[in-house]
């Protein structure tokens, strides 16, 4: 593992810092659109809005930190931020595709399970990673780091259930095995919190999915 992770805790913490100064202020405008997609979300048509969000986040961070910032010290980032291109562009094509579908979620569980998971993401998550007295430039928010992108777009799913193809999990739940892996490497453990409700949030779905199919076909 050490030998995919040529960098070390500080060198990281550096490049995070530099990217985030370089987009100040840019990311009070991300949070307050991160907290709005929930309602987005919830609203008819809106809720391809809250879709295209998704998508922008994840070109956008391929491009801006995967393949600009990261790759100066890993150079497996350029695949990273492929990978995050490829996911963004699959989001907007599905949007279009089920564009005329809207289903309010039928059990509460998963509204708040998706409204905890983009509260985590984009408030709660930058709030751990400085609660330990880490400077502020630090926080980690979506659109502007790859995990709480994740976790946004894995609450966002929740919310809209009838939109929900398994297949939009593959980057994100691999993403999150990554990330918490290097986050145990690096030996920042709060950094393991977010990857791990990714991980058990998907798992959890998909064995609902599954169950509902073996329901049907009974």
């Amino acid at each position: 593992m050490d030998r995919l992770i040529p960098y070390s805790t500080d060198v990281y913490n550096a490049i995070i810092s530099d990217h985030n100064l370089s987009l100040w202020p840019l990311q009070v405008f991300v949070v307050v659109l991160c907290l709005s997609v929930i309602g987005l979300a919830r609203r008819g048509g809106a809720n391809n809005v809250a879709f295209m969000i998704l998508a922008v986040f994840w070109i956008w961070y391929g491009v801006h930190f995967h393949i600009t910032t990261y790759a100066t010290i890993n150079r497996a980032a350029h695949y990273f931020g492929y990978a995050f291109i490829i996911q963004g562009v699959a989001i907007a094509l599905w949007t279009f595709w089920t564009r005329g579908q809207f289903v309010k979620p039928q059990h509460r569980v998963w509204v708040w399970a998706g409204i905890g998971l983009i509260i985590s993401a984009a408030v709660l998550h930058p709030l751990l990673l400085t609660a330990m007295n880490a400077p502020i430039t630090y926080a980690e928010i979506p659109g502007v780091m790859p995990m709480p992108t994740a976790a946004l777009t894995l609450g966002v799913l929740f919310l809209m259930p009838q939109r929900f193809a398994l297949w939009l999990l593959v980057i994100p739940v691999t993403w999150s095995l990554w990330d918490g892996m290097s986050a145990w490497t690096l030996g920042q453990n709060l950094s393991l919190i977010l990857p791990c409700i990714v991980v058990i949030a998907a798992f959890c779905w998909i064995m609902k999915t599954l169950s509902n199919h073996g329901s049907s076909v009974r």
